[in-house]
């Protein structure tokens, strides 16, 4: 590894944690989001779920408002309290907003989630199935 690769990646890693430290409001009941050149406030409760779109996210809200920040799933999931579970490979949902299981589905309000395999055996285990 070069002196430079090395700066390259002590100053992503630098980045990042400034980045995170700007998220830190999730034990306050919001998270901060980058969102169309701005900082954004979002309220945990009004989130009824999140969708990855490669390496950025749609947060659809429960006012119907849809937000899409540049942030990866994982980055966001990490940032987040308990309650939301990943729950596929492009989803992330609160646990307090499921209203149905059926099969492999979701239901949040009228809107259907699938249910990863690989996320499955996690959400029945809080499900307690």
């Amino acid at each position: 590894m070069t002196l430079i690769a090395f700066y390259r990646g002590v100053k992503k890693a630098k980045a990042g944690l400034e980045y995170l430290k700007l998220c830190k409001g999730s034990e306050y009941g919001f998270i901060l989001l980058r969102s169309n050149y701005s900082i954004v406030r979002i309220m945990l409760p009004e989130i009824l779920y999140i969708e990855s779109m490669g390496d950025r996210i749609k947060i659809y809200q429960s006012n119907r408002k849809m937000l899409l920040s540049p942030t990866g799933l994982k980055d966001i999931a990490m940032k987040l309290p308990f309650d939301f579970v990943r729950v596929h490979n492009s989803y992330v949902v609160p646990f307090s907003r499921i209203w149905a299981v059926k099969g492999k589905t979701i239901h949040i309000d009228e809107i259907e989630i699938p249910i990863g395999e690989k996320y499955a055996k996690d959400l029945f285990s809080r499900i307690h199935l």
